[in-house]
C-alpha cells in the first residue's frame, strides 16, 4: 500500500507513515508543507502571534527524518499557497528513507500539479511505485 496526500492530505499522510511504517510500502506527497505554523507565517501572517494557541501543528519537517519507507515529493513550482520551498526542506529532511525522490512540475500550481504535469506526472508515480517494492 502507497499513501498518497496533496497539500495539507501530504501532511495526514506523513503522520499515518510515521505510525505504520512496517505496514506501508511509501508515501507520495504533493505541495505539503513543513508545518502549519510556517504556512501561518506565509499566508497570514497578521496572526503570527497566535501560533502558540495552534494546537494541530502538522509539524511535517519533524516528521520526515524519521521515515524509512520511501518517498516521492511532488512539487507544482507555480503553487501559489504552499511555497515550494516547503517541499525541498522535506526532501532535504528525507535522510532515513530507503528511496527518495522527487519530481518538479515548472507549470503545476496548488490544485492542478497533476493537470499540468500531464503524462509526466502519471509517469513519475508509476515509476516511483515500481522502484519502491
Amino acid at each position: 500500500v502507497f499513501l498518497f496526500g496533496r497539500s495539507i492530505g501530504g501532511a495526514v499522510a506523513l503522520h499515518v507513515v510515521e505510525k505504520y511504517q512496517s505496514q506501508v510500502s511509501g508515501v507520495i506527497v504533493e505541495n505539503t508543507f513543513t508545518s502549519i505554523n510556517d504556512m501561518i507565517d506565509k499566508v497570514v501572517p497578521v496572526l503570527k502571534f497566535f501560533k502558540a494557541l495552534n494546537r494541530n501543528p502538522w509539524n511535517t519537517i519533524d516528521v520526515v527524518p524519521r521515515l524509512t519507507v520511501p518517498i516521492l515529493f511532488i512539487t507544482g513550482m507555480r503553487d501559489e499557497l504552499v511555497p515550494p520551498a516547503h517541499s525541498a526542506a522535506l526532501h532535504k529532511a528525507a535522510t532515513k528513507s530507503s528511496l527518495v525522490r522527487k519530481a518538479e512540475f515548472p507549470t503545476g500550481g496548488h490544485n492542478d500539479t497533476w493537470v499540468r504535469g500531464g503524462r509526466e506526472y502519471y509517469e513519475t508515480v508509476k515509476s516511483f511505485v515500481g522502484e519502491g517494492q
